[in-house]
């Protein structure tokens, strides 16, 4: 049987005094280094890469399930639960907002919350 690889991003991300670093699966914060599961991990590279923008469910199917509509619609729900719940255990300042029938807007508190009405769409097609 065949593994199919994981992709991940190659560089560095930094946010909230926290380091994301791909080659370890690693979040650093200033007090410890937390290591996180593939899809944790895929997850918040992706909301990162897209700070203050909707990420859209089906963005996240595609870039962390490889497509697949089946596993990825309940998974991203369970996925983005548990990034919260690890986020605030973590004491990271940020905040991962559920944007209904829409996705998902990863903001940092930190910075300038954006309001509804300032969410900048990553995607070509609304």
């Amino acid at each position: 049987m065949q593994q199919s690889m994981r992709k991940f991003p190659a560089d560095k991300r930094e946010f909230a005094e926290c380091i994301l670093d791909p080659m370890f699966q690693t979040l650093a914060t200033p007090e410890k280094i937390v290591r996180l599961r593939g899809k944790l991990f895929s997850v918040l590279c992706c909301l990162v890469d897209n700070q203050n923008k909707l990420v859209t469910r089906e963005q996240l199917i595609e870039q962390c399930w490889f497509g697949n509509q089946y596993t990825g619609q309940k998974a991203v729900t369970h996925t983005i639960c548990h990034l919260r719940k690890m986020l605030k255990q973590q004491n990271i300042p940020v905040s991962i907002a559920t944007l209904s029938k829409q996705g998902y807007l990863f903001s940092n508190h930190e910075t300038t919350v954006a309001t509804k009405h300032d969410v900048y769409y990553s995607t070509s097609q609304l």
